[in-house]
């Protein structure tokens, strides 16, 4: 991966990093504490500013970008204020596990005043307004290290389970001039691929001997670039695929020939249960026990916090789901196609997915004769 060394103010220095790290836009909600920052934006071209007029646009702006692009976003918001008006958004981008570096220029309270607007009150972090909504936090008062830590930051977003991250830069730090810094990419590291082969053949087994089996798709089948995999698996063995949450935009709701239905429900009456890459949303009371009539459960995820974390599960694969869905798409045979129940089962999903279709067209027609 290429290096180069360069001289510049800490600002230049963040955008050189940003250029290598492939970044061409910074979403941002502009303050004269990023004032560094955005200097450089006019000398060291290739990171084209997007200005939206409030935190909460600059944050959901940017989880669009990352979820449509597939492409870590990079924000910056003005000091702990800006910080604490986009946290709602970051909540959400933290739910999906969304790439995202979100940065703001951070003051010195406390070296001479200690109570300053915008900024954390003496004797607290910046760091702390998102302390549950990140993955991981840094603070910079040493512009040396700004290429180091925005490629840690990036190298963290990216690595399975995804998500946003933090960093503070000191405004003196963005602002110090002849800073030395070394540029250099950040790769997430490489996921082992595959669990063993015994693993995949019993969820194999249960999928394809269910009677009445469920795909239950969640963010991180997105994340890991496996919505042909997962569509392949759903069409093959005629399963129903409804998106884990109303607000996961990945989740992929429409195959080539099969249309999923829309909501998570019924939760009963399936008798094999395959979670991939699902990440639930907690409602607080015995509902969240899911899926208890269901004989086998198995997850595939990212993130081994969301595996067994609530129901139990008989089969539990941390990994790239993409490699495992491509694992099992291979267990396939021109014979399972010939398969009465099988046949059955994607006859039964095709039925529902006409119906579905239907329903959607009478409803657009009402709204539009209304």
């Amino acid at each position: 991966m290429e290096k180069k060394r360069v001289f510049g103010t800490g600002g230049e220095l963040l955008v050189h990093q940003l250029v290598a790290q492939g970044v061409p836009y910074a979403f941002t909600n502009t303050g004269s504490a990023e004032a560094g920052f955005f200097n450089a934006l006019l000398t060291v071209p290739g990171v084209q500013p997007i200005l939206l007029l409030a935190e909460s646009l600059v944050l959901s702006a940017a989880d669009g970008y990352a979820k449509a692009s597939r492409k870590p976003a990079f924000v910056n918001v003005h000091l702990a204020a800006g910080t604490r008006q986009g946290s709602g958004q970051l909540q959400n981008a933290y739910f999906d596990g969304t790439p995202m570096v979100v940065t703001a220029a951070m003051r010195d309270v406390g070296s001479y005043g200690d109570h300053g607007a915008l900024v954390a009150s003496g004797g607290f972090s910046q760091m702390g307004t998102v302390e549950d909504i990140t993955k991981r936090r840094w603070e910079v008062w040493d512009a040396g290290g700004i290429p180091t830590v925005t490629r840690r930051a990036f190298k963290d977003a990216l690595t399975f389970p995804t998500g946003p991250v933090y960093v503070a830069y000191a405004s003196s730090a963005l602002e110090a001039t002849n800073v030395e810094g070394l540029i250099q990419a950040a790769d997430a590291p490489h996921m082992g691929l595959v669990p063993d082969a015994s693993v995949i053949h019993a969820i194999w087994d249960a999928l394809l001997n269910a009677e009445k089996p469920l795909l239950v798709c969640g963010p991180d089948i997105a994340a890991a670039g496996a919505e042909d995999e997962i569509l392949t698996l759903a069409e093959r063995l005629g399963c129903r695929w409804p998106p884990a949450s109303s607000t996961t935009a990945a989740s992929p709701c429409i195959t080539r020939t099969m249309r999923a239905p829309s909501r998570l429900s019924p939760r009963t009456g399936y008798d094999v249960v395959c979670c991939v890459g699902y990440r639930q949303n907690t409602r607080g009371n015995a509902t969240d026990l899911r899926f208890a009539s269901a004989g086998t459960i198995i997850g595939i995820g990212q993130d081994p916090s969301q595996l067994g974390n609530t129901f139990a599960l008989d089969i539990a694969v941390w990994g790239n789901v993409r490699h495992t869905l491509s694992a099992l798409n291979a267990s396939w045979k021109d014979a399972d196609a010939r398969q009465p129940h099988l046949e059955r089962r994607r006859t039964d999903v095709r039925a529902r997915g006409r119906a579905a279709d239907s329903q959607a067209a009478r409803r657009g027609h009402g709204a539009r004769d209304g």
